[in-house]
């Protein structure tokens, strides 16, 4: 298996079927699943993580107020273990939040589903132009890193998290540990929020409609982030992704 890239944003971040309901966490080929999100955290203030439960212990990193996390369990005295990389980390409990499931139109994928994107940079390289995105519940030589996406990409796999929220629809790199909002509920065109890499991000398009590979997709959210473009299809996930004009990703099947 190829290194997972420490790179969060463009591709890891790029990728999130049709169904009339919307079940979390549910194993039922017949309905749109999306990762449970009983373990899902939203960050409401800024706060460092430590390498175990104490003020006094080393600090690892941080987590800013438009973050989110995956919690590994909660420990005694007001501090929660979370993922945290490869590894995993401790916060002050008080600095997070749970969040509630969405339960309307989702932007992300079907966990039950697998899914074939085009890399068409690759094109005239040594590298595949095509991987596949497939869920998996954990990760076979790391325990710290459950219920992510792992995309076979060249050249460097790469492993995401999706959670479908009441706010939004969260993703992350599980190299970092890391989700951030890349698409605001409810979706309306103009509004703006601090998406990937705590940039501002613009909803620009509520109505597009996309046609890639043969099929079209309607009403696709297009959310502007610096000079990148991602596009996403009702109950269909990320669809594309477009930087100075250019596709990075497009969804093939």
């Amino acid at each position: 298996m190829k290194k997972m890239t420490k790179t969060f944003g463009t591709i890891a971040l790029s990728l999130g079927l049709l169904s009339t309901t919307i079940a979390t966490g549910t194993a039922n080929a017949a309905t749109y699943d999306t990762a449970s999100i009983k373990d899902f955290r939203t960050v409401h203030t800024q706060t460092s993580v430590y390498s175990k439960p104490s003020q006094t212990a080393k600090k690892v990193g941080s987590l800013r107020s438009t973050e989110a996390v995956v919690i590994n369990k909660n420990v005694a005295n007001g501090w929660t273990k979370i993922r945290f990389g490869f590894e995993t980390g401790y916060v002050k409990t008080s600095a997070l939040k749970k969040a509630a499931a969405n339960t309307s139109t989702s932007y992300a994928k079907n966990i039950s589903k697998k899914y074939t994107y085009a890399m068409p940079q690759n094109k005239g390289s040594e590298f595949t132009t095509q991987y596949v995105a497939q869920f998996k519940k954990a990760m076979a030589y790391n325990d710290s890193s459950v219920n992510f996406w792992f995309y076979n990409s060249e050249p460097d796999a790469q492993g995401v998290t999706e959670y479908d929220t009441a706010k939004g629809l969260y993703v992350g790199n599980v190299d970092t540990g890391k989700l951030e909002l890349a698409v605001p509920y409810p979706v309306k065109k103009g509004t703006s929020f601090k998406g990937f890499d705590n940039k501002k991000s613009v909803v620009s398009s509520t109505t597009a409609n996309v046609k890639l590979y043969g099929k079209t997709y309607k009403n696709v959210v297009i959310i502007k982030n610096g000079g990148q473009q991602y596009y996403y299809a009702p109950n269909k996930g990320l669809i594309q992704l477009r930087e100075n004009g250019k596709a990075l990703v497009k969804l093939v099947k």
